[in-house]
């Protein structure tokens, strides 16, 4: 099994209102986007992305994730093998502290092929199967590697 980190598509989106008001900037948000379609006038959820807690820039004592840093990026992993992901996340702002882990642990991790490979809340990837997956590590705020 060879497993590794994949690199997200970053996708861009400005949102200054919410339900009609415009965003304070001191101020944290949970945000998550949902896919719809309309069928026989009734609408069809296809798929919802992870909840990421965003920092507004502004925030005096919190601030958002930059990137995360991987000690290794790729394992080479044999059926019935573990490996844990040792993962440190890089700040906009040094001085100020992430959001806590009331809001959403600082990793969360999700294989793309559960059948080769599985992994734990706590970031251990364990091969169940021959073939290829990509494990992503994602930070509170949605930021992904």
């Amino acid at each position: 099994m060879i497993c590794s980190t994949a690199r997200a598509i970053p996708i861009i989106a400005t949102i200054t209102k919410i339900n009609g008001k415009k965003l304070n900037l001191k101020k944290n948000y949970k945000i998550y986007v949902v896919a719809i379609k309309n069928s026989n006038g009734a609408k069809v959820t296809l798929g919802k992305t992870i909840i990421a807690h965003i920092v507004g820039r502004k925030n005096k004592n919190y601030t958002n994730v930059k990137g995360i840093k991987l000690k290794k990026s790729k394992y080479t992993l044999k059926v019935g093998k573990k490996a844990k992901i040792k993962a440190k996340t890089v700040l906009v702002d040094k001085t100020k502290k992430q959001l806590s882990d009331k809001h959403a642990k600082e990793f969360r991790y999700v294989s793309t092929n559960k059948a080769v490979a599985k992994v734990t809340k706590t970031g251990v990837i364990k091969a169940v199967g021959t073939g290829k997956a990509s494990v992503y590590v994602y930070a509170r705020n949605g930021f992904a590697r």
